[in-house]
């Protein structure tokens, strides 16, 4: 009698969920649900998005979607690497690998492959053996490389998917771009981009009969709808004259 009971044991710290970071370019609206739903659903991890490109000329507004875990390592260059920007692109690679290296990541999702930046991260994953998948909604229509320059693209994609553990094309035309250049069909998975599926189901009758009435469309034509910005590499003309 008279003795003081021991102290409880401390709790022991929250066990340190796995870090996955997936590395875009900008967040336009057709990636940021694809984003959300990783994130969502892939419970188990913490998920972070590297923004190698800020905003730029795309401002794309995110709204309120603190679960991204968004980081920005702009500047807010050019999405279409030129030799000219190869310097800063390759400086800003090393940019994210002093942070991956300082965040522990555990597995990294490359989205696109065709800057420095991407190339110094890939050469990251590899020298510590960290999982790196390819995401890329590239596709054989729009691969119009020819003579010296599909030779070159040979040389520099086939070491570079052999290097990916795991690819992840939009689509089938996007896996026979990968198998093209030597990606090997066993380590690959469809992995599609998506809407806002709520916004969708939302629409109402009503909504479509205002919209009708607002620019003059009959009710018995079928349209095609082609999203995109109005820039000529989004081949809107292509829509139009389909």
């Amino acid at each position: 009698s008279g003795t003081t009971p021991p102290a409880p044991s401390p709790a022991p710290p929250p066990a340190r969920r796995p870090r996955v970071a997936i590395v875009a370019n900008v967040m336009p609206p057709y990636r940021l649900h694809a984003h959300r739903r990783i994130a969502r659903e892939l419970r188990e991890a913490e998920v972070f998005t590297l923004l190698t490109h800020g905003e730029g000329d795309q401002p794309w507004s995110r709204g309120d979607a603190p679960e991204l875990n968004v980081v920005e390592f702009g500047p807010a260059d050019a999405l279409l690497s030129t030799p000219k920007v190869s310097r800063r692109e390759w400086a800003k690679g090393g940019r994210l690998c002093r942070w991956l290296d300082e965040q522990r990541a555990d597995a990294v999702l490359l989205c696109g492959y065709d800057d420095a930046a991407r190339l110094r991260v890939l050469l990251w994953c590899k020298a510590r053996g960290v999982p790196v998948f390819l995401w890329t909604d590239g596709n054989i229509a729009s691969d119009h490389a020819r003579g010296l320059k599909l030779l070159a693209k040979h040389a520099y994609l086939q070491p570079v998917l052999r290097a990916f553990d795991v690819l992840m094309p939009s689509g089938t035309l996007g896996a026979r771009l990968l198998r093209r250049y030597g990606g090997s069909p066993a380590k690959m998975i469809f992995w599609p981009l998506e809407p806002d599926y709520a916004a969708i189901r939302a629409v109402t009758a009503a909504d479509a009969a205002a919209m009708r009435a607002r620019f003059g469309l009959r009710e018995d034509r079928r349209r095609v709808l082609c999203c995109s910005r109005l820039v000529a590499h989004k081949k809107v003309d292509h829509a139009v004259r389909a």
